[in-house]
């Protein structure tokens, strides 16, 4: 087959191994693997390091069968901006400048969304040509939008965002196929957009990438935190991994350390940067037991997660994540680690009804009394890790996500029903 990927927003293949794999990476090399012929389109501007990988349009041939091509767009320094919205606009405009040049017909185009003009962009271009749209949504835009201004504002926000609400429903409901990592983001997403919820749906969790690491890069990956961290082999470690933004509740956490206090063999270990860098440091300037690595890579999330007790999700309980099953939860049941979090919804689901970890109240005794009985429960503990084990191999792993959705492409294809 010849397969197009539209992904922004995520590290491409020459961002890795800096910047752990994710849809655009996993998807693209799970066809790849099958042989097939694969596209991969994204921004010229990285969201992660927020640099322009490219100022102008630029084709990439990785391999034989596999090219990145990569529209420019003006970029922007925070994720929640004007900026950010005008960024999204020019890369929709060069998209469309995009494929007024191409002369060649995929078999089928897998879309992320958001973002909202490019993903409406490509629909449009593809509906036209008669080729099968599968529309991958990770995020409720722009109704999320919405949630980040007082009830007295959003009618008149809501005025705003009329061609956002127009081009996402658009989209949503003319794709042959919407994918998404939750139940209720397909159900969300029906409903947004008047979409027939017999129609065609198909969960696909965003699950990590394949663990290939050489016995040498095992052996660094732990030496560099017993340089980062000392003694951190005698110590029970909560590890975070991901980007420092208000999606966090991080005062939480800054409470919870402050009870820990005097337990001298428990810390916390806080990998990544973001827009909220700067105050999250700053919150916990005099915690001890608390530390900031800064970004991390793949091989060095392996050594923290053979040193790490358990994960921490202090998401907040926001709209946008209670339906969600975050990367960072999945992430945590490859490694076997019970995952920690007051997060309502499919988290809350997936931990209480499979016993992989502590759902906890929104509060820090809550969540210092469910560590204690980690720490004081060895067998109590060796039960969620096991289970996290167990279920991230049935539902969660590379193979049950993304090697059996190509299959399922395959038999599609084969059967002229894609």
């Amino acid at each position: 087959m010849k397969i197009w990927i539209l992904q922004t927003g995520e590290p491409l293949h020459f961002d890795y191994p800096k910047r752990r794999a994710m849809r655009a990476i996993n998807l693209s090399n799970a066809f790849l693997d099958r042989n097939h012929q694969v596209k991969l389109i994204s921004s010229a501007f990285s969201h992660q390091d927020k640099k322009h990988r490219s100022k102008d349009f630029v084709s990439r041939k990785i391999k034989k069968n596999f090219q990145i091509d990569l529209i420019p767009s003006p970029g922007y320094r925070k994720n929640v901006s004007l900026k950010r919205l005008y960024d999204h606009f020019i890369l929709g405009i060069n998209l469309y400048k995009y494929l007024k040049n191409i002369n060649e017909k995929p078999d089928f185009i897998f879309i992320g969304f958001p973002p909202i003009e490019v993903s409406a962009v490509l629909t449009w271009w593809a509906i036209r040509k008669n080729i099968p749209v599968y529309l991958d949504i990770k995020d409720k835009w722009p109704d999320y939008f919405l949630t980040k201004f007082p009830n007295i504002l959003k009618p008149f926000i809501s005025i705003f965002l009329k061609p956002y609400f127009i081009l996402a429903k658009y989209s949503i409901k003319k794709a042959n196929v919407i994918t998404s990592m939750s139940e209720s983001f397909l159900a969300w997403a029906c409903n947004f957009s008047d979409r027939n919820q017999k129609g065609i749906n198909y969960l696909l969790p965003l699950s990590p990438p394949e663990q290939n690491l050489s016995d040498n890069d095992k052996i660094k990956s732990l030496k560099f935190w017993e340089e980062k961290i000392l003694n951190i082999k005698n110590k029970y470690v909560f590890s975070f991994v991901g980007s420092l933004s208000k999606a966090f509740d991080f005062q939480l956490i800054k409470e919870l350390s402050i009870l820990f206090e005097n337990n001298t063999n428990v810390i916390f270990v806080i990998c990544g940067e973001g827009d909220e860098s700067k105050n999250v440091r700053r919150l916990f300037l005099n915690a001890n037991n608390v530390f900031f690595p800064g970004w991390v890579n793949q091989n060095q999330i392996y050594g923290l997660m053979q040193f790490t007790k358990a994960t921490i999700a202090p998401y907040l309980n926001d709209s946008n994540f209670i339906d969600n099953l975050p990367n960072k939860v999945l992430d945590s049941l490859l490694y076997g680690k019970p995952v920690i979090s007051s997060l309502e919804g499919e988290v809350k689901n997936l931990i209480l009804n499979n016993q992989v970890g502590c759902f906890c109240k929104n509060e820090a005794k809550s969540w210092f009394n469910e560590i204690m009985k980690l720490l004081e429960d060895q067998s109590y503990y060796d039960f969620l890790s096991t289970n996290s084990f167990l279920i991230h191999e049935k539902y969660f792993s590379y193979d049950q996500v993304y090697r059996k959705f190509v299959k399922v492409i395959e038999q599609k294809f084969n059967s002229n029903k894609l």
